[in-house]
């Protein structure tokens, strides 16, 4: 026997959450079906190492509209991250400790010169696609192209090669030069602007607040631990059945699954050749994001090593917890380290805090767990004009969203929220024009 709803949402991420507040608070009826214990998606507030931390997504920017909206609608603020006072290169030659100064005019030199011809590009960075002659090329050209051509010191390519595995969680070769150049337009071609916005305003209350925010402003059922295996479209809508063979019947659907779990639901009939082969070629991330627990204070900083040398590219002081530290860090590669490699985390932090003793690591590996299958999403070379829009389109009752699919801050909690208000508002008219027919 099956259940019937209006719209049907898989995912109770930020896409998923406001996509059915949206429709709730238009009289349509929604239920969301999330497989995990908990709301959020790749966002996750818990209390690891003495302190509540952010697994998964964690920062936001007054650059981010939508997000900045959501916060300001429900009363929140943010807290800064500590103000970093040295910031660490590990270099081949040693530790080289920079002012902030420096360190970011060597960020901007690699950022810069990895899009010095890019801003014609990109006139209106919120419609990357205005100028599509000209980002086709740079679309299919990839970072490590790019960087290939740049005459960069030393030091200055440690720091853009620990930022680019950072911040795009994969080898340069995978990444898409025109996705570096989109997300620099977002943040006013500024480097130390790009920078502050990936890594500096976390959500008061943690991002669990704004998730439990958004999720009790509609009236949508929402099921945990409810895993959809199959979405069937038909004339009336589209049916979907969970791993434990419950069925739902809805007029629409919603998948807000990230890009690389999309293989994780048969869709019959079966997609267009087109969207078969973005999932199949899904998106390149597939980095870790570690937090580790050090015995003593560390005065704040910022670590930068080349994913060459090490498997941690990025580290960054965050809390003081009962007089330690707790420091956030980031690799390119969840197969190179893990929460449980406790001393290959300890020789990492070690090229920059040479010292230093890890008393405890956690976090989550995204990349192996089968609901997400990668960390925040990137794009590879020519999938900005070509699996994107393929993905925004709906496949007849059938829609995609979130923040892998999203226009302007694709990979952010932004981009999830935006992706979900065009398709929340795309199909409303739809639903509740078939519904009052009914």
């Amino acid at each position: 026997m099956s259940r019937n709803t209006d719209v049907l949402v898989i995912g109770a991420g930020f896409a998923g959450l406001v996509a059915a507040r949206e429709l709730t608070r238009s009289g349509v009826k929604v239920v969301v079906l999330e497989g995990r214990d908990r709301i959020g998606g790749r966002t996750w507030t818990d209390s690891r190492l003495g302190q509540e931390l952010e697994l998964g997504g964690a920062w936001v920017h007054p650059l981010q509209p939508h997000v900045w909206a959501e916060l300001t609608r429900y009363g929140l603020g943010v807290v800064p991250s500590p103000d970093a006072r040295r910031f660490l290169v590990a270099a081949p030659a040693g530790i080289l400790e920079l002012t902030r100064d420096t360190a970011l005019e060597l960020l901007e030199q690699g950022l810069g010169g990895l899009v010095a011809e890019a801003r014609d590009a990109f006139p209106y960075a919120f419609d990357p696609l205005f100028a599509r002659d000209l980002v086709t090329e740079l679309d299919l050209t990839s970072v490590a192209d790019r960087l290939k051509m740049l005459r960069l010191g030393e030091d200055a390519r440690v720091v853009i090669e620990a930022f680019c595995a950072t911040g795009f969680q994969a080898r340069p070769e995978e990444v898409s030069l025109a996705h570096v150049a989109r997300l620099m337009a977002l943040a006013q071609w500024d480097a130390a602007t790009d920078l502050e916005a990936a890594a500096t305003f976390k959500i008061q209350g943690g991002t669990r607040a704004l998730a439990e925010a958004i999720a009790t402003d509609g009236t949508a059922t929402i099921e945990l631990d409810t895993e959809v295996v199959e979405v069937t479209s038909h004339d009336e809508g589209a049916t979907a059945r969970t791993a434990t063979g419950e069925v739902y019947q809805a007029k629409a659907v919603i998948v807000t699954v990230p890009l690389n779990a999309l293989p994780g639901i048969t869709f019959l009939p079966e997609l267009p050749k087109p969207k078969r082969a973005a999932v199949e070629q899904g998106q390149p991330s597939r980095g870790i994001k570690l937090w580790a627990r050090i015995r003593g204070p560390v005065e704040p900083f910022t670590g930068f090593a080349s994913p060459t040398a090490s498997p941690l590219s990025v580290a960054q002081y965050e809390y003081e917890v009962e007089g330690d530290s707790v420091l956030v860090l980031f690799g390119d590669d969840a197969t190179r380290i893990g929460p449980e490699d406790h001393e290959a985390v300890q020789a990492a932090v070690r090229r920059w805090l040479p010292d230093a003793e890890v008393i405890a690591v956690d976090g989550h590996d995204w990349t192996n767990d089968r609901l997400s299958r990668g960390t925040w999403a990137n794009l590879r070379p020519g999938q900005l004009t070509s699996v994107i829009p393929e993905l925004q389109q709906p496949e007849g009752p059938v829609h995609f969203a979130g923040s892998d699919y999203a226009t302007a801050w694709l990979g952010y909690i932004d981009g999830a929220i935006e992706s979900a208000l065009v398709t929340a508002a795309r199909i409303r008219a739809d639903v509740t024009g078939r519904r009052t027919a009914d």
